[in-house]
């Protein structure tokens, strides 16, 4: 991967950067967002270790899933507001998601967590993805489908008061296949996950998650 010279990187908005941890401290401590992890990472273990290449992007929320252990390939860059919780651990570089400082064509996996519910402009993000991927490279999207029962009611949450309106949207599943499309994406079939988002705790919660889980 090479980075692009003289290019400058920006931070991202103060709205994004509020979702963000948001969405990050719901995937370590609710139990909704730790059964979601669960569920990402059963699939990410198998859908990763198909793929190879030499250099792999990872953009959006950090849902505390160890990407490293899931993948053969060797060299992990995560695209990140904030480079200093990664020092030592990971490589890291600071940039907006839809201005990536980074050579066309030089990425063989993209692996994606929420950054489209993040960005103001979703299309461009994929149009960057796409720039930066090789003709076979693979991209792997994990992110709220806003047209499914749970999307509509965050949609609606979204306008009581205190909220962040317009935040944390992201494309509807057929909105975002149109798009991939239309950039000359194959697409695989989609895999639900966190059908029933109830919290898990208590014996109603419980029986609830287990029937989440075997939705999934």
């Amino acid at each position: 991967m090479k980075w692009i010279a003289g290019k400058h990187s920006r931070s991202a908005n103060s709205v994004s950067e509020t979702l963000r941890a948001r969405l990050e401290r719901w995937y370590r401590t609710h139990g909704a967002g730790e059964r979601l992890r669960e569920q990402l990472m059963a699939d990410m273990r198998v859908i990763l270790d198909e793929w190879f290449g030499y250099h792999m992007l990872v953009i959006g929320v950090d849902a505390d899933v160890p990407i490293g252990s899931m993948t053969r390939v060797q060299h992990i860059t995560r695209v990140t507001p904030d480079c200093t919780r990664y020092q030592g651990r990971e490589t890291c570089v600071v940039a907006l998601d839809e201005d990536l400082p980074i050579e066309t064509e030089s990425v063989d996996v993209v692996v994606v967590i929420n950054a489209l519910e993040l960005s103001d402009s979703p299309h461009q993000l994929l149009r960057e993805i796409h720039r930066v991927l090789t003709p076979h490279g693979h991209l792997l999207i994990a992110g709220n489908n806003s047209r499914s029962p749970g999307g509509w009611w965050r949609r609606l949450m979204r306008w009581t008061p205190g909220s962040d309106r317009g935040a944390g949207a992201g494309p509807g599943l057929s909105q975002l296949e149109d798009w991939l499309r239309l950039l000359d994406f194959s697409i695989a079939k989609p895999r639900h996950k966190l059908v029933i988002p109830a919290r898990g705790k208590g014996r109603v919660g419980r029986w609830l998650a287990r029937v989440d889980n075997w939705l999934v």
